[in-house]
């Protein structure tokens, strides 16, 4: 798959409605952390990078101002969603989506970038064990009835059903998805599902198959052979009728 347009994508569905606004909090505030924390070792690099003839009082002086103004702007852009500078990164980010998703320079720079990811031995190596790993540990929560990954699932599961049920704009969405993703699946994979299709019948018997569809269509079946017996007894007494009537 095309990274680029993918990540596009992400990124448009992470910044609308403002869903990237709790992301955004959490870097302005860590990023203020940061600063303060790290002051000291700041002030050293300031100071190996300064020039000789800058008194060490001034170089102090401009540290301090630099570092308390960009705090002051951090905190402020922290505490305000509606801050100018937020609003130019909201700007940025929703140009940033539409560029990846259609820009034919970031298409391929994209795929370059893909094409050195997957061309990394200690990469895929590092993939793989961690795949291996969380699959391990799924397993291993899967066994637990009480697990967390249980509770979770369930959780979010009837939290989706509950949101479907009450959101009409979700559940336009959610059929919206379902209806591209049958079309993707049926124009793309139509010949392997197919096969599938017939590979499955062509191991059943006739028993079988039989009692599936009579545990998946049982009450259709039965209106079709009510209506079946009542058309056709209409039609026999009807001819029958006819008969006599010629006779």
């Amino acid at each position: 798959a095309p990274l680029a347009p993918m990540v596009g994508r992400a990124l448009r569905v992470l910044t609308e409605q403002g869903r990237h606004e709790k992301a955004l909090d959490g870097a302005l505030r860590g990023l203020d952390r940061y600063l303060d924390e790290q002051r000291e070792e700041l002030r050293d690099r300031l100071a190996q990078s300064a020039p000789w003839w800058l008194p060490g009082a001034v170089e102090d002086r401009i540290f301090e101002r630099v570092i308390d103004g960009t705090r002051s702007v951090l905190q402020d852009m922290a505490g305000d969603r509606k801050h100018h500078l937020r609003r130019e990164i909201d700007r940025r980010l929703a140009q940033l989506a539409v560029d990846l998703e259609h820009s034919p320079q970031l298409l391929e720079r994209g795929e370059e970038l893909k094409a050195e990811l997957l061309s990394d031995e200690q990469l895929a190596r590092s993939i793989s064990r961690l795949w291996e790993e969380a699959k391990t540990a799924l397993r291993h929560q899967a066994t637990l009835p009480g697990s967390e990954l249980r509770l979770r699932l369930a959780n979010a599961v009837t939290a989706i059903g509950r949101r479907l049920g009450t959101d009409p704009l979700l559940g336009e969405r959610a059929e919206r998805g379902v209806e591209e993703l049958v079309r993707y699946a049926a124009g793309r994979f139509h010949g392997e599902i197919a096969s599938l299709v017939s590979a499955t019948i062509a191991r059943g018997d006739a028993d079988e198959t039989s009692l599936r569809l009579e545990l998946l269509l049982g009450p259709d079946l039965q209106y079709i052979r009510i209506n079946g017996t009542i058309v056709g007894g209409l039609a026999g007494l009807a001819l029958h009728g006819l008969t006599q009537i010629l006779r």
